[in-house]
């Protein structure tokens, strides 16, 4: 805005000047200058520079701003001393800009589930075609373990699987044995209920505990090569550490044996327990499957 009125404040200067001159020259058409508050001073000072040389009275006027005309001079005469600022400030086609790449369009629902099928039809199709080669590369990878023979290897797993399970279900009955006169209490309110369930937690957890540290154990005796029959033991312990959780949340809601304990008074509760240790049986297990 400073700029502008430093533009009107030279304009005007050079208007008086030209007046002046029109008085020598009354017979000459004054020079009518448009001004805009887009115009640099500078522009404005070059063109009243190059009107003034021709001893002509020169009008300014504050028009409305314009984006694609410089100030201009309602007269021909003008039309040279204009065409310099007029070059650079206005957009030619030369140099106009491209216009925004059109957006491209979206795809259908349709065609998005179609291409979904496709590929899930695709990847079907390779992993089906890959499961044979895939049961060879295992039987290959099996027969050259390193602990012991393929049949012993085998044999020394199911020992070890055993081994962990059995000792987790000797601890959870010894510690429920010992507590059974706190766990089986009957509790009416629910912070009652919640200490008996808390209780009958703590020994789930220690026997969890104590089973998969016996199958560790086991696994480092019986299978101290790094071998696939070695990350086998690992993996089937991971599952039944996750397993374990599941029941261990199972019999903490719903406490299917003592429903004087029961934090979630479901009807049926044993059977959605059964459910919902399945669940995490058989989804654990799909899942790697799925992300082959």
């Amino acid at each position: 805005m400073r700029l502008f009125l430093k533009a009107l404040f030279v304009a005007a200067a050079w208007l008086a000047v030209g007046s002046s001159a029109a008085t020598a020259g009354a017979a000459d058409s004054p020079i009518t200058l448009i001004v805009t508050p887009s115009d640099r001073p500078e522009d404005i000072a070059r063109l009243l520079d190059m009107l003034k040389r021709q001893d002509r009275p020169v009008l300014v006027r504050i028009g409305e701003p314009a984006s694609t005309q410089a100030p201009a001079a309602s007269t021909p005469d003008a039309e040279p001393a204009k065409a310099a600022p007029d070059a650079a400030a206005a957009p030619t086609e030369s140099n106009r800009p491209d216009p925004p790449p059109a957006a491209t369009s979206q795809p259908s629902l349709a065609e998005t589930v179609d291409h979904a099928l496709r590929r899930l039809v695709r990847r079907e199709g390779e992993a089906i075609s890959a499961l044979p080669a895939a049961a060879q590369d295992v039987t290959q990878a099996w027969g050259e373990v390193r602990n012991g023979s393929p049949w012993g290897a085998a044999g020394l797993l199911l020992v070890i699987l055993v081994g962990a399970i059995a000792t987790a279900i000797v601890v959870d009955s010894w510690l429920s044995a010992v507590a059974r006169h706190r766990v089986e209490a009957h509790a009416p309110g629910f912070i009652a209920r919640l200490g008996a369930a808390a209780r009958q937690l703590a020994v789930d957890g220690a026997a969890l505990a104590l089973g998969i540290a016996a199958g560790r154990a086991l696994i480092a005796i019986l299978l101290p090569q790094t071998d696939l029959a070695h990350s086998a033991a690992l993996e089937l312990l991971e599952y039944l550490a996750v397993v374990g959780l599941y029941v261990l949340a199972g019999r903490l809601a719903l406490a299917p044996q003592a429903p004087q304990n029961r934090l979630m008074p479901l009807p049926r509760a044993e059977r959605h327990f059964w459910l919902f240790v399945l669940y995490g049986a058989f989804g654990y297990a799909v899942t790697p499957i799925v992300h082959l």
